[in-house]
Protein backbone atom coordinates (compact mmCIF):
# COMPACT_ATOMS: atom_id res chain seq x y z
CA UNK A 1 0.00 0.00 0.00
CA UNK A 2 2.75 2.36 1.05
CA UNK A 3 4.71 1.34 -2.62
CA UNK A 4 1.49 2.52 -4.71
CA UNK A 5 0.71 5.26 -2.51
CA UNK A 6 4.60 6.51 -3.46
CA UNK A 7 3.67 5.96 -6.94
CA UNK A 8 0.57 7.51 -7.42
CA UNK A 9 2.37 10.57 -5.70
CA UNK A 10 4.91 10.69 -7.45
CA UNK A 11 3.23 10.18 -10.74
CA UNK A 12 0.57 13.27 -10.05
CA UNK A 13 3.58 15.73 -8.82
CA UNK A 14 6.07 14.36 -12.47
CA UNK A 15 3.00 15.05 -14.97
CA UNK A 16 1.65 18.13 -13.52
CA UNK A 17 2.17 19.85 -16.81
CA UNK A 18 0.04 16.72 -18.35
CA UNK A 19 -2.69 16.49 -16.18
CA UNK A 20 -5.17 19.22 -15.01
CA UNK A 21 -5.79 20.21 -11.65
CA UNK A 22 -9.14 19.07 -11.70
CA UNK A 23 -7.98 15.62 -12.86
CA UNK A 24 -5.38 15.56 -10.42
CA UNK A 25 -7.88 16.50 -7.72
CA UNK A 26 -9.93 13.48 -9.00
CA UNK A 27 -7.59 10.82 -8.96
CA UNK A 28 -6.15 12.13 -5.28
CA UNK A 29 -9.57 12.33 -4.14
CA UNK A 30 -10.19 8.44 -5.27
CA UNK A 31 -7.06 7.17 -4.04
CA UNK A 32 -7.65 8.88 -0.54
CA UNK A 33 -10.68 6.94 -0.42
CA UNK A 34 -9.83 4.12 -1.44
CA UNK A 35 -7.05 3.75 1.67
CA UNK A 36 -9.34 4.48 3.60
CA UNK A 37 -11.55 2.29 2.85
CA UNK A 38 -8.77 -0.35 3.05
CA UNK A 39 -7.80 1.11 6.56
CA UNK A 40 -11.33 0.47 7.84
CA UNK A 41 -11.01 -3.13 6.47
CA UNK A 42 -7.88 -4.12 8.09
CA UNK A 43 -8.69 -2.71 11.55
CA UNK A 44 -12.63 -4.29 11.17
CA UNK A 45 -10.46 -7.63 10.39
CA UNK A 46 -8.10 -7.24 13.47
CA UNK A 47 -10.89 -6.50 15.82
CA UNK A 48 -12.56 -9.70 14.41
CA UNK A 49 -8.89 -11.61 14.90
CA UNK A 50 -9.32 -10.18 18.83
CA UNK A 51 -12.19 -10.70 19.96
CA UNK A 52 -12.91 -14.10 17.83
CA UNK A 53 -13.82 -15.77 21.20
CA UNK A 54 -16.36 -13.56 22.56
CA UNK A 55 -18.18 -12.71 19.29
CA UNK A 56 -18.19 -16.44 18.58
CA UNK A 57 -19.95 -16.46 22.30
CA UNK A 58 -21.91 -14.34 21.73
CA UNK A 59 -23.15 -15.72 18.05
CA UNK A 60 -24.22 -18.95 19.73
CA UNK A 61 -26.00 -16.98 22.37
CA UNK A 62 -28.57 -15.16 19.94
CA UNK A 63 -28.76 -17.68 18.03
CA UNK A 64 -29.37 -17.37 13.76
CA UNK A 65 -30.23 -15.91 11.54
CA UNK A 66 -29.46 -12.54 14.38
CA UNK A 67 -25.98 -14.67 14.59
CA UNK A 68 -25.41 -13.76 10.95
CA UNK A 69 -25.17 -9.73 11.53
CA UNK A 70 -21.96 -11.10 13.96
CA UNK A 71 -19.92 -13.03 10.80
CA UNK A 72 -16.70 -10.84 10.38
Amino acid sequence: MLGSAGRIYYLLGVHKDVLSEQRRKTISWNFGKGTALFLFGFFIWNLDNIFCKQLTDLKVRVGWPLAFLLEG
